[in-house]
């Protein structure tokens, strides 16, 4: 298990008894409008796409905010070679208003990425064009168009543009939160990057 925090949200990775929310929430239709496949997944699906993404090339976490798991962040298809991973999120809990979780939520994993685990130096995000709020959002923390394909857009985010960009926002997170500091831990895995075992390992005395 890896868990990263900071600004008052807590990411846990997907462990195999959280994939039965997560696919709740995905087959919502406010998830499934803004996601290339648009079939309802069934438990069996379920469960062959967390056994194939449960490795040291991709990362799912469940964002807890306030006590509550409200949706999922990831960092998936990390390629060593590229300097690259796709990063993505979406909140399946809409009981309540998450959209500043959502933000806090991203700033925390790019802060990790980024400042912490220095594995790759870009971001690479897929976005519907006619999802203008996640268009919007993703500019706001730096992210830049680089190509189109059919009906999506593609982003990239680099260190530097996500430095210059996030730096007010990361200091207003901080401010409102009163939780400024970004920890983390978990336990040695086979399903992590050797870099990330030795991070734990350090982190660990």
């Amino acid at each position: 298990m890896l868990t990263i925090e900071q600004y008052g949200v807590k990411l846990r990775r997907l462990q195999i008894e959280d994939i039965e929310l997560v696919r709740f929430w995905r087959n919502q239709e406010h998830v499934v409008k803004n996601m290339e496949f648009k079939r309802q997944i069934t438990s069996e699906e379920q469960l062959i796409w967390f056994n194939s993404i449960n490795n040291i090339a991709n990362y799912y976490f469940m964002i807890e905010f306030e006590g509550k798991d409200i949706g999922v962040i990831n960092v998936k298809n990390v390629d060593l070679i590229k300097d690259s991973g796709e990063g993505g999120i979406f909140i399946g809990d809409l009981t309540s208003d998450n959209s500043i979780a959502a933000t806090l939520g991203s700033l925390c994993l790019l802060n990790f990425s980024f400042c912490v685990l220095k594995l790759t130096s870009k971001s690479i995000i897929k976005v519907l064009k006619t999802n203008k709020q996640a268009v919007e959002y993703n500019r706001i923390l730096g992210y830049e168009l680089v190509s189109e394909e059919g009906d999506f857009q593609f982003f990239e985010l680099t260190e530097d543009k996500y430095f210059n960009a996030s730096k007010d926002l990361n200091k207003a997170a901080a401010i409102l939160s009163g939780k400024p500091k970004l920890v983390f831990s978990g336990n040695v895995s086979e399903n992590n990057h050797p870099k990330i075992n030795e991070l734990l390992t350090r982190n660990s005395f």
